[in-house]
């Protein structure tokens, strides 16, 4: 029975129908696997051509960030020179504003009989009131001032670099890494696709996506910059106004330390009951410039982890 089945089998082999088939089938295979080395020769040359591509551009951006550094520098340079003038003069209006204020405390100072008098102590107090809130808005004024001329140096620069970040955007596009490669497909060959080519095609187009996010990565600081460095601007503005409001508060209440300071050295308050009654305010005081550090170090740290975040996103491709 078996010599039987074997005869059959020879006979089946050796018919010219089966030779034609099996003549097809071994075409095919040196058809796909031809077929194969060209897809491999395409990716080769395509991630070849694309390395080329990051070369040459990170060569082309380093010579254009030193340009602008030295543009951006000379920027700096002449804002520096400038506000070392600016702030000569808004020191001596500060110096003078100090010396009449430290005139009123040496008056209290030398005159026990003015120290004494009541009323004379309301309207010192008013004065000197007067006197440091005038000294305070000098500086605050003048801290307005050179941050606004910060910022108008920040906002120059920044055009500086918004100019060379467009620079090297238009570099990318000419190279080729602003767009997305077309993946290397395997095409049906015989009327399918084999299990390999499935897969040749799957991940093709998940290498093209990895390709295209790496060159996103090496260009996220020029596309990106401009919203960066607008978002930095917000940052630094709003931490400018935080400042001011942390100050304006501790200004309320050590407006009034420097009265009891004065009165301190004033020659009446030798009495127990007088220099009791200043400590407790002065102590209360301190508490209150320390409750005011804290609740603005809190607004602070949670800037600052807000922040560490919202950078991220930005820079993220």
């Amino acid at each position: 029975m078996k010599m039987m089945m074997v005869g059959s089998l020879m006979i089946l082999l050796g018919t010219p129908h089966f030779i034609a088939l099996a003549a097809d089938d071994k075409a095919l295979r040196a058809e796909r696997h031809e077929a194969q080395q060209q897809r491999q020769q395409q990716k080769n040359e395509r991630n070849r051509q694309n390395q080329a591509a990051l070369s040459e551009f990170r060569g082309y951006v380093r010579g254009l960030k030193k340009e602008y550094q030295e543009l951006v520098r000379d920027l700096d340079t002449a804002y520096r020179m400038q506000k070392v003038d600016l702030k000569a003069q808004r020191d001596m209006k500060i110096a003078d504003a100090e010396v009449i204020m430290q005139q009123n405390v040496s008056q209290l100072m030398f005159d026990p009989k003015k120290a004494s008098e009541e009323e004379a102590i309301k309207k010192f107090r008013a004065d000197m009131k007067a006197h440091v809130d005038k000294v305070y808005e000098i500086k605050k004024q003048a801290a307005m001032d050179e941050h606004n001329e910060a910022m108008e140096n920040e906002n120059n620069k920044h055009k500086k670099m918004s100019e060379r970040d467009q620079k090297a955007l238009d570099k990318a596009r000419v190279l080729g890494l602003l767009k997305k490669h077309v993946p290397i497909l395997a095409k049906p060959i015989g009327g399918k696709l084999t299990s390999i080519e499935q897969h040749w095609n799957e991940r093709e187009q998940v290498e093209v996506e990895k390709l295209y996010e790496s060159n996103q990565r090496q260009l996220v600081e020029f596309s990106r910059g401009t919203k960066l460095r607008e978002w930095e601007m917000s940052n630094k503005r709003e931490d400018f106004k935080l400042k001011w409001q942390q100050q304006d508060e501790l200004h309320a209440i050590n407006s009034e330390q420097v009265f009891y300071n004065s009165m301190f050295l004033a020659p009446d308050v030798n009495s127990p009951a007088k220099q009791q009654e200043l400590v407790k305010r002065m102590t209360d005081i301190s508490r209150q410039n320390q409750m005011i550090k804290i609740k603005y170090k809190k607004i602070r740290d949670q800037n600052r982890i807000k922040r560490n975040e919202e950078r991220r996103k930005l820079l993220k491709p």
